[in-house]
């Protein structure tokens, strides 16, 4: 017993060496691995792991490799940068304006600018869905598709058919899908797809073939990104699943946000999705001459500034939560986030409290209902610590999946990035920057309508709470670092 007991402590220690000194995780989060380990011997070394280790340096290499990175595309960066520090690039004034966010984004990104965009916003998952496949009816070319849920339940089906129809037609389909987040679908069904011609790939697949033994499960492909014939692109929160078109009683309503996007930014998008796609499928030559005719000149030109910023596990410098700390500490007025968790780390809680104490008016709109009870203890938690500096908490009927922050009611971010450490640190993710007023507009719109079918809790509503919940939600405090 004694000798048993000496070696769970060896490995224990061991575990705690390699956190502080290999791995170099943050403080927080070796307390939180230390306290599973300790209270759940064997388990807890089981569990760290496979959730605990980080991302090895020939997988982050790997993917790097895997960015577009053509002399053309470097051209492009390198002018534009050179432009914003001269001064001499044209900017309309709301991008004046927020002139050092955009600099902030292209040179931890290389995130381009593109001012020649055309937005349609939806809130709710069945109109984006019945655009979305109304577009892959008139595909001619190419249709890129890469989901962190892609379930073949109802909805799912639905798209596979007409998936299956196009690939069937001659049209190139490509299906990304995170091997964690799509568990559940049934790969069989997907299998028909590839036998019409079209290709689908997981990212970070199994071991052996086996659905739940996957070393990587901590990291997860959380983009969503649709491009049709290289002219139009769809991000933002909503996954291809039935919950997610309001199909789920106790989730329900569940609302959402998501773009359609027309113009060069679309080019953006694509560059994200050949990366991941190139990183996860195996069978294909990827020349130039391949990539090539994934890039067309945009068909339709709008009006509408935005970038595209990308982030995940593969590099150190959680570029989306810098843009939208920047965002968070340039604002003037006002401040409105959505997100459906809110696990914040120091530097964005920070970041909040300082735009607070400075004057400026903060909403944070959360759901009513969890759909990760310890997660969603852990954001109330965090929620309590918001109203201690003055910010003002709303939980939203129904269940809120939206991942955006509104500035002044002038600049946006939308995409898939939840204001929670795991998508700043753990998974990939994408969100756009847009800079437009009217776009801005039509958000804080979305936000108000949000905003009359929510609860206000405040100070004393925490306090109202039972011992019980109180307990759970401390509790779940604890282990924010690792959710």
């Amino acid at each position: 017993m004694l000798i048993a007991l000496g070696v769970v402590l060896f490995i224990n220690i061991l575990c705690v060496v390699a956190m502080i000194f290999l791995e170099r995780k943050s403080p927080p989060s070796i307390l939180a691995w230390t306290l599973i380990l300790t209270c759940l011997p064997i388990l807890g070394f089981v569990i760290y792991a496979i959730l605990g280790n980080n991302l090895s340096l020939k997988t982050r290499r790997m993917l790097k490799q895997k960015k577009l990175q053509s002399h053309e595309f470097q051209e492009i960066i390198t002018k534009q940068k050179l432009l914003i520090d001269s001064g001499s690039i044209n900017l309309r004034e709301i991008e004046r304006k927020h002139k050092q966010l955009i600099r902030h984004n292209l040179l931890i990104d290389n995130a381009i600018l593109t001012q020649n965009n055309k937005i349609d916003l939806f809130n709710k998952g069945t109109d984006m869905f019945n655009s979305l496949l109304k577009d892959i009816e008139n595909a001619k070319k190419s249709i890129n598709l890469c989901y962190y849920i892609f379930a073949t339940d109802t909805y799912g089906s639905l798209l596979l058919k007409k998936l299956i129809q196009k690939a069937s037609e001659g049209v190139e389909v490509n299906l990304l899908i995170d091997a964690i987040g799509s568990l559940r679908t049934d790969r069989k069904k997907l299998e028909n797809l590839t036998r019409a011609g079209g290709r689908v790939a997981e990212f970070f697949p199994p071991a052996f073939g086996f659905r739940l033994f996957n070393l990587k499960i901590n990291y997860r492909n959380h983009r969503k990104i649709a491009i049709i014939d290289n002219q139009i692109g769809y991000t933002g929160g909503m996954n291809i699943r039935d919950d997610h078109m309001g199909k789920h009683k106790k989730l329900n309503p569940w609302i959402d946000m998501h773009m359609r996007i027309q113009g060069s930014a679309v080019i953006e998008l694509q560059k994200v999705f050949l990366k991941d796609w190139r990183f996860s499928y195996k069978g294909t030559d990827f020349n130039d001459n391949y990539l090539n005719r994934f890039f067309e000149t945009p068909e339709v030109v709008g009006t509408t500034g935005m970038q595209i910023v990308c982030s995940g596990p593969d590099d150190d410098e959680h570029q989306i939560k810098q843009g939208l700390i920047k965002m968070i500490l340039s604002a003037k007025s006002s401040i409105v986030l959505e997100t459906p968790y809110f696990v914040p780390d120091d530097s964005f809680l920070e970041a909040l409290k300082i735009a607070s104490n400075s004057g400026v008016s903060i909403k944070i709109i959360l759901p009513s209902i969890p759909d990760k009870k310890i997660v969603y203890n852990c954001s109330l938690a965090y929620a309590h610590d918001a109203t201690l500096f003055g910010a003002k908490i709303y939980l939203r009927e129904g269940f809120i999946h939206s991942k955006c922050l509104l500035i002044d009611n002038e600049i946006a971010s939308i995409g898939t990035c939840n204001a929670d450490i795991r998508s700043f640190k753990l998974n990939f993710e994408i969100n756009s920057f847009i800079y437009d007023e009217k776009v801005a507009e039509k958000v804080n719109k979305i936000c108000l309508n949000d905003l009359s079918s929510s609860v206000y809790i405040d100070k004393e509503w925490f306090s109202n709470l039972s011992f019980g919940k109180k307990f759970s939600i401390n509790m779940s405090r604890l282990f924010s670092a690792i959710l």
